[in-house]
This record gives structure tokens, sequence and C-alpha cells, in this order.
């Protein structure tokens, strides 16, 4: 009996090495696949270009559904002028409400934006949105306004969109340096906790930088305290010129 498992062992093992020995011949004796570069990167364009059609197509629905009375043709025109200024893949678009028999109001949020004002940025009212005044007569953008910044207006390209507000990794930078500074005002920096940098207020116009915020430290009687700052960065030399700490 353990002749004829020793028997069937081997007989097992030479199909394995045989089937390896076949695989090797095969792969060895086989012509290697060719692979060319020029249409594999023109592949991954024709892809991308597809993604991007998409994406704007879904960007231009947003805007013909807000607008009544536009056609697609004039809400193409509308995103069009949005990349212009910099806005941002457009994530939802509404009517205000508000309009007049000459315009149109839409509040448009693109992806940056809106992850900017979704912390403690956040303006009462339309300020948190990209304000786009549409003029009835023609469908065409009379104004573009964000967060009380002056973007466009009756054909005048005034600032872009980025220039009123941060991603999250320039917030991120920015709060190092913030921290920096207000250290130097506590009696004792080692035992200060800031708040997460979510939770921050960053106001900026095209010239300054207003960043506030709470930390708790230990005062001079060794008590933890909580204190709220306020820090001025000119944009310009990217310097801190103000730090208020109360």
């Amino acid at each position: 009996m353990k002749r004829v498992f020793k028997i069937i062992g081997i007989s097992i093992i030479a199909i394995i090495v045989a089937f390896i020995a076949l695989v090797v011949i095969i792969a060895v004796t086989s012509d290697p696949v060719e692979v060319d570069p020029e249409r594999v990167a023109a592949f991954a364009a024709e892809r991308e270009a597809e993604r991007r059609a998409v994406a704007l197509e879904r960007q231009v629905q947003f805007i013909y559904d807000a607008a009544s009375g536009m056609t697609l043709e004039q809400a193409h025109g509308i995103v069009a002028l949005l990349e212009d200024v910099g806005v941002g893949r457009i994530i939802s678009a509404r009517n205000d409400f508000d309009d007049t028999d000459s315009t149109i109001l839409l509040l448009i949020h693109d992806e940056a934006t809106y992850e900017f004002n979704s912390g403690g940025n956040e303006l009462p009212n339309n300020g948190r949105y990209i304000n786009v005044a549409v003029d009835r007569s023609t469908m065409k953008a009379r104004s573009i306004f964000f967060r009380h910044g002056r973007i466009y207006f009756e054909g005048i390209h005034y600032a872009t969109i980025p220039d009123f507000y941060l991603d999250r990794s320039q917030r991120d930078n920015i709060a190092v340096s913030v921290k920096l500074n207000v250290d130097n005002f506590l009696t004792f920096p080692l035992t200060a906790r800031y708040d997460a940098t979510q939770l921050w207020r960053f106001q900026r116009n095209m010239y300054d930088l207003l960043v506030t915020g709470r930390v708790t430290a230990e005062n001079a009687f060794g008590v933890r305290s909580e204190f709220f700052f306020e820090v001025t960065i000119d944009l310009y030399a990217w310097a801190v010129t103000d730090v208020i700490l109360r």
C-alpha cells in the first residue's frame, strides 16, 4: 500500500514538473506582445476627452435647469465664461428667485468654493455662493461676484474666483505660520491646543487675509485658558503683519 501511494505521489510531481516546463517553453518561444506607446497615449487622451465632455454637459445642464428660458447653447456660453474666471467643476446651481424683469440671479457652487465654505468660512445670505446675474434679453452673464468681491462686470474681468478663497493645502500651510506666530504671544506655548483648521475662519480679499480661531493654553498662573486669535497676512509678501490675542 505504501508503495502504491509513493508511485502516485511521484506521478503527480512529474505531471506538475511537466506542466511548468510546458509553460516556460511557451513563454520563451512565443512572440512578445508589442505595446505602441503612441496608441496607448492616444487611447488615454480619448478617454480623458470623453470624461471631460460628460462633465461639461453635466455642468451645462445645471445652468440650463436653473435659468428659465435659457437654451443649452446659451448655458454653454455661461459655463465657458465661468471657466475663464476660474470656476472649477460646478456641482450645483439654482435660481435665487430674487429676479427682476431684466435679470436672472443664479447661485452657483463649484467643488473648491463649496469645500472652502463648508467649514468656518461660510458667509450669510448669498456671500457664500458664486453669484451670476444673467441678462434676460441676451441670456448672457452681466456680472459675477463671489464673497462680495467683483469678478466680472459688463464684459470686464476684474479678478478670478481663486483670488477670494484658499484651497485646503493653502489653508494647511498658512495654519503652520499662524500657529508659530500665535505661540509667540502665549506664556506657555508648549501647552497650546488649537481647534481643528476646519473650524478656523479665513477671510480673504485680493490683498490681505484675516485668519481667526481659538486656542487653549496655560496662562501665567498655570491655569488653562481659552484665547481667540486674529492674524493678518499680507498676500503679496505672504508675511504676517498683525497678531491679536484676546
